[in-house]
């Protein structure tokens, strides 16, 4: 999202963009703004160190973030568990200090859901884009909290049992993250929360038919602003993709299977789903990662190990999906019905949200049966109510 932050920035409001980042993101993920006029700027050393071994998918795999037996709390709390070092921030605000000093910019735009003292002491305006939509930011005991998964309307005290369940590991990361905070001249944090809102501008992307549902609870501050997505006309140029010859002349409707670099990393869970699949009357293109290069498929089934998603969502017609907030945005953005099958942190809710608008159905990934899976999938096929609304939903996403 960032990045389609920094090019638009650059080209269509035509200002000086610097985007700082690491080697390595810049290596896999910085394509897109070739040719555009944002100067990129590589830290000297390894940014957040811990946020480079969080996003390793052999790491996940050893950790056991992705054991089916681990309930939605125990999940979040191994995640916490693994994010307790101090040193990584105070390592990377030296940079931004040293940055910021040379830069001299007039506005700070950052992903990043913490507060850096470096940034909150500068004065600079200041735009935060939130990652995992509204749960990220707004913190009330009346809405489900982040990475819960859990239904809107619940009992409070439903939602305090979560919190309780991960309190010991968030604190062993707050506790100390505030305590620099406040040795570094900064305001201290409300209790448990890693950044405030009322100091900045906010913006997340999220479709305005499932973020409605938490207006009901709690209205959205004035600084807080939601777009449906933050796809960019450049997220579309040349990618273009065939129904491959395997599929093409099957019957059956064409159905999208896709679960993230992490996720599609349990081999073991993968084949399984994809055995269900070849029971199915349908076809399926599946983007199977890479740990599955050797897996022979069914017949309906064709896959690669990474695939051009934004070319593959309008030809299909379902989308089967860890419910990565990206994946969430794109396929609402053409209209398709989802099956759900999330694995952790945010991807509970948004399932959760897919599935109580009615534009999905939310399943368990380790656990949903033959029947169940491939059931839900001709359940929502056969909806042609809900096509039409999703069809009615993707064309007002579109108009902009």
């Amino acid at each position: 999202m960032a990045v389609n932050v920094a090019r638009e920035l650059a080209t269509r409001a035509e200002h000086r963009v610097i985007y700082l980042t690491s080697q390595e993101i810049a290596d896999k993920k910085l394509d897109k703004l070739s040719g555009t006029k944002v100067e990129i700027m590589i830290e000297p050393e390894p940014g957040i160190k811990v946020w480079e071994r969080l996003g390793d998918n052999n790491y996940w795999v050893e950790s056991g973030l992705l054991n089916g037996d681990l309930q939605v709390h125990e999940k979040a709390y191994l995640v916490f568990s693994e994010m307790q070092s101090i040193d990584s921030f105070r390592s990377d605000n030296q940079l931004l200090d040293q940055v910021l000093a040379a830069v001299k910019p007039d506005l700070i735009v950052t992903d990043s859901n913490i507060v850096y003292p470096a940034i909150a002491r500068s004065g600079i305006p200041l735009i935060r884009i939130w990652i995992t939509a509204r749960l990220t930011g707004i913190n009330d005991r009346l809405l489900p909290p982040h990475g819960s998964g859990l239904p809107i309307g619940c009992n409070p005290e439903v939602y305090d049992e979560f919190k309780r369940k991960i309190i010991k590991p968030f604190n062993a990361i707050w506790k100390p993250y505030n305590n620099y905070l406040v040795s570094m001249g900064c305001q201290p944090l409300p209790e448990n929360v890693l950044f405030t809102i009322d100091d900045c501008l906010n913006i997340y992307a999220y479709p305005k038919e499932m973020d409605q549902l938490y207006d009901q609870i709690k209205p959205l501050p004035k600084n807080v602003i939601r777009v449906d997505h933050m796809l960019i006309e450049s997220d579309f140029d040349g990618q273009q993709f065939k129904i491959p010859d395997k599929l093409r002349d099957k019957s059956g409707k064409l159905i999208y299977f896709a679960m993230g670099s992490i996720c599609s990393s349990d081999r073991q869970n993968m084949i399984r789903l994809i055995k269900m699949f070849g029971k199915s009357q349908h076809r399926f293109i599946v983007s199977l990662g890479d740990r599955l290069d050797d897996y022979p498929l069914p017949d309906n089934v064709w896959g690669q190990p990474s695939l051009p998603q934004l070319s593959i969502l309008p030809l299909v017609d379902l989308v089967i999906t860890h419910c990565g907030i990206n994946t969430v945005c794109e396929t609402m953005y053409f209209g398709k019905p989802m099956i759900c099958l999330p694995v952790y942190c945010d991807q509970y809710d948004h399932s959760q949200r897919i599935h109580e608008s009615g534009f999905g159905i939310r399943l368990d990934v380790h656990k949903c049966t033959e029947r169940q899976l491939l059931g839900s999938i001709d359940s929502l096929l056969a909806d042609k109510v809900l096509a039409k609304k999703l069809k009615k939903i993707s064309q007002r996403i579109q108009l902009y």
